[in-house]
């Protein structure tokens, strides 16, 4: 059990987080949400009404190619989105627990994100929702200090800390995530890869919110760094209970570090289940395919497949299901009708959601490969 009594699940012998879909109360919930790159009729819809729910204490992950829309749904999330990205449609809905700062002014009715205004929204990105941005030495201020960058989250957000009490905070923040408190002083530049985004992750955890998005944390660590992140990254919700928003486009991290996974393609929800579930018995024949593009965690080596093709433009999408190009299993109504994202019909009260009209086909084949 977390701090916030949630619980983040265990791992199996394989090392597949045995998590499932969260049972708990919602903390952040995302109602067909649609965002455009431009205006008009040559706008691109990168994210096309993608509704998901994150529960309190829940890791979910969002996998999926590059393109697939991943970051820009994170970033409208958060209200981080630049122009000419514009959100269009669709509702996102904040709930916070009772021990939160904000729950006292919401009367139990959630928190509209998308029309809070400047004020109120500076108070929600860091004392409620926190982001670890992809590239830590970008996101990190080249020319200030960790100790600059970490006390000035805190004098803004808690000016009643004096000056040797936010560093002490500091300090501490740094500890937590395994960074000698001797490096405040120390510059980005000065440190390794993993020492960058360990700060990042600090920084994000000061005023300890219920949510951290991690917009690919891990991308462009070596293989012993990142799996250093992970482990400190699923003591840090044991000891915090916060909830995780884990975005990468490598499937294989997610089934060790997320409770439920949702796959993205062309803007669009393909899948939504809990990381067994995925592992297991993926439902979407996009799903299958990434699981084949990396060596199981075990059993015998088998041969990678990659998926056909390319993914679409999102300038002009293919009728019906936007995957369909490339899949195996495509009839006359995918290339016609779009699937809804739905429980299969032969598995309803699973939990998952799928957007594939042949979600049987699917899964009866992977228990064939396998």
């Amino acid at each position: 059990m977390t701090a916030g009594g949630m619980s983040t699940g265990g791992m199996t012998a394989d090392g597949m987080s045995t998590g499932g879909p969260g049972q708990g109360p919602a903390l952040l919930e995302i109602k067909d949400l649609t965002v455009d790159y431009g205006v008009g009729p040559g706008a691109v819809h990168a994210v096309d009404r993608v509704s998901l729910t994150i529960r309190q204490g829940e890791a979910v992950g969002l996998a999926g190619e590059s393109g697939s829309g991943k970051s820009t749904l994170a970033h409208a999330v958060t209200r981080l989105l630049r122009d000419p990205a514009r959100v269009t449609g669709g509702e996102v809905w904040y709930h916070p627990p009772a021990a939160s700062p904000a729950a006292a002014v919401t009367a139990g009715g959630g928190i509209e994100v998308l029309g809070l205004n400047k004020r109120a929204l500076r108070k929600f990105r860091w004392q409620e929702v926190a982001v670890v941005l992809q590239s830590a030495m970008n996101a990190l201020n080249p020319v200030l200090s960790l100790r600059a960058q970490l006390t000035d989250v805190l004098r803004e957000h808690q000016p009643e800390m004096r000056r040797p009490q936010r560093t002490a905070r500091a300090a501490e923040l740094l500890e937590t995530v395994g960074v000698s408190p001797d490096r405040l002083n120390s510059y980005p530049h000065e440190l390794s890869g993993g020492m960058r985004q360990r700060a990042m992750i600090a920084m994000a955890l000061a005023l300890r919110p219920q949510l951290i998005v991690m917009d690919e944390p891990t991308t462009a660590l070596d293989v012993v760094t990142q799996r250093q992140i992970l482990d400190e990254l699923a003591s840090l919700r044991e000891q915090f209970g916060f909830a995780m928003m884990f975005i990468t486009h490598d499937l294989s991290l997610l089934l060790e570090t997320a409770d439920t996974i949702a796959v993205m393609y062309a803007g669009r929800l393909a899948e939504c289940a809990g990381a067994e579930q995925i592992y297991r018995s993926p439902a979407h024949p996009y799903t299958v395919g990434l699981l084949r593009s990396f060596p199981p965690l075990s059993g015998p080596r088998l041969e990678l497949a990659g998926i056909p093709g390319s993914p679409p433009s999102l300038r002009g999408l293919p009728p019906g299901c936007p995957f369909a190009p490339r899949c195996q299993h495509a009839t006359e109504v995918c290339t016609q009708t779009a699937p809804p994202l739905a429980p299969p019909a032969a598995d309803e009260a699973s939990g998952r959601l799928v957007a594939c009209h042949h979600d049987r086909i699917t899964a009866d084949a992977t228990e064939a490969a396998s």
